[in-house]
């Protein structure tokens, strides 16, 4: 028995920690990962990891499906921008601008702003991450360009020292350019060939990526944890479908004391060559012929592939995936095993996600509005604020949150508005609303409401009852049910 192991440590297992013990009897020694996160994961695995997710979202329905459907969520039809400081009156206007024209000429590619958006979360999942540039146009219009995962990087791997260039004396690795004490300062773009690589400050750009370490410069796919897994399922989905097309390619199996088809049959084509199994093609399928000691039978072969075995491992690895990703497994393929108390878990889960999404895109696109509103301002395209000091105090409007029952999440906000718990303008958040604008809408609407039936009663001489309009409530009746007024009611009467 050795006293020392590989590692020049005593072969004990007498350790408080008895899981630091890297070399169990038999076993292969554990390997340290201590180092820091962009050596743990070299480029060569990063680029690795980004081929094999975006190969999955392009092959693997349930991947792709959990991907989007998240990414559904995150954006919705919302993302509305909405002005929160005080001059009300240029906020409003300032909002048009960004809702009704910048959004939807915001990006060299021609895409507008809420597609971005949607795009970019799925760009988290599928690549790890991405980076926008602040590219405004010769005359001064402010546009943006989206640098996808695969253009941020570096011809040669490791840590690069930068003896050039605006970034003389900074290090580089994947593609990140960092300064003193380890800050981001520039992005390495990668162009068709080497001389067309281009460097860019962080002040001129906004890079976005879901962390899961402190010291992490780049980011991961959803699915960097269960790749290895997803791969070996479609490569046994792959197999097992060609085992069920050879199978199906057998439509008859014919015992008899010959093992091949009747030569005299006017309708048998095949050849004489005894050497092959004797098979004989039949409305696209063909019917394989066996020797038999006596007698003949003809059957049907049995199809049991695949089986729940097999069916529950895949169940098993697209779980895994959506742990990874996560997104409710239940929402991304069985919905069949949910029961009454995981319905509201399942829930809670899919909200926690898409918050957690949002707040990563909020940050990017709060930057973006605000950049585009700063550069307005300085071209002449939108007017100074009155009060220049809270200009970039934007919000967006957020989505309606997601339900599983969305008539029981409606009924409760009532509830917990009628006891106090929620004001109207969380309901209307909730709802995927602004509760100004729905103030000021309603308020619209009540004064245009009204003054068509005066009009029209001025018109006619009478006035009209205006429940006969609207009822409050279920039992709200009008004071008179044939005509309009007591007066007319009695002259009719007369």
């Amino acid at each position: 028995m050795p006293i020392l192991d590989p590692y020049g440590n005593p072969v004990s297992s007498r350790r408080f920690a008895d899981s630091a013990n890297r070399n169990d009897r038999g076993a292969i020694p554990e390997p340290v990962h201590t180092d820091d996160f962009d050596k743990l994961v070299p480029d060569s695995d990063l680029k690795t990891l980004r081929s094999g997710s975006r190969k999955m979202f392009m092959n693997f329905p349930p991947y792709e499906g959990m991907i989007t459907m998240k990414a559904d969520n995150v954006i919705g039809r919302a993302w509305d921008a909405s002005f929160i400081g005080e001059d009300k009156g240029w906020g409003k206007d300032v909002a048009a601008w960004l809702n009704d024209q910048w959004y939807g000429m915001c990006d060299v590619h021609g895409n507008d702003l809420k597609s971005l958006l949607w795009l970019d979360s799925v760009a988290l999942d599928r690549d790890g991450d991405f980076l926008v540039v602040f590219e405004p146009t010769e005359n001064g219009w402010p546009m943006t360009r989206r640098i996808p995962a695969n253009r941020i990087g570096q011809r040669t791997p490791g840590t690069i020292d930068i003896d050039k260039g605006e970034f003389t004396g900074a290090k580089m690795r994947h593609g990140v350019i960092l300064g003193k004490k380890g800050k981001v300062v520039g992005y390495n773009i990668l162009g068709d060939m080497p001389e067309e690589d281009t460097q860019i400050s962080a002040k001129n750009c906004d890079f976005s990526s879901d962390k899961n370490w402190h010291d992490q410069s780049r980011g991961l796919p959803a699915g960097a944890s269960s790749l290895k897994f997803i791969r070996a399922s479609l490569l046994s989905h792959e197999w097992e479908q060609m085992a069920q097309l050879m199978v199906s390619s057998i439509g008859l199996i014919e015992y008899n004391e010959t093992g091949g088809p009747d030569l005299d049959d006017p309708g048998y084509t095949g050849g004489s060559d005894n050497s092959a199994p004797a098979t004989e093609s039949l409305m696209g399928g063909t019917i394989r012929y066996i020797r038999s000691n006596s007698g003949g039978k003809i059957e049907q072969i049995k199809h049991e592939r695949p089986g729940d075995m097999w069916d529950r491992f895949q169940d098993r690895v697209i779980r895994m995936m959506c742990r990874g990703g996560k997104w409710p497994y239940e929402l991304t393929w069985k919905a069949s095993e949910i029961n009454a108390a995981m319905v509201r878990n399942i829930q809670e889960q899919a909200r926690m996600s898409v918050e957690d999404r949002q707040d990563t895109i909020k940050v990017s696109a709060l930057r973006q509005v605000r950049w585009a509103v700063a550069k307005a301002i300085k071209e002449g395209i939108l007017p100074a604020p009155s009060n220049p000091s809270d200009w970039w105090k934007w919000k967006f409007i957020m989505p309606r949150k997601f339900s599983v029952d969305a008539g029981k999440d409606a009924q409760q906000r009532r509830e917990d508005f009628k006891i106090g718990i929620k004001n109207k303008s969380h309901i209307v958040s909730e709802e995927g609303g602004n509760l100004e604008e729905l103030e000021d809408d309603r308020i619209e609407t009540v004064f245009r409401y009204e003054k068509k039936i005066r009009e029209r009663e001025a018109a006619e001489g009478f006035t009209v009852d205006r429940r006969k309009f609207e009822m409050l409530t279920p039992n709200d009746v009008a004071a008179d049910s044939n005509s309009g007024t007591d007066e007319t009611t009695e002259t009719s009467q007369e």
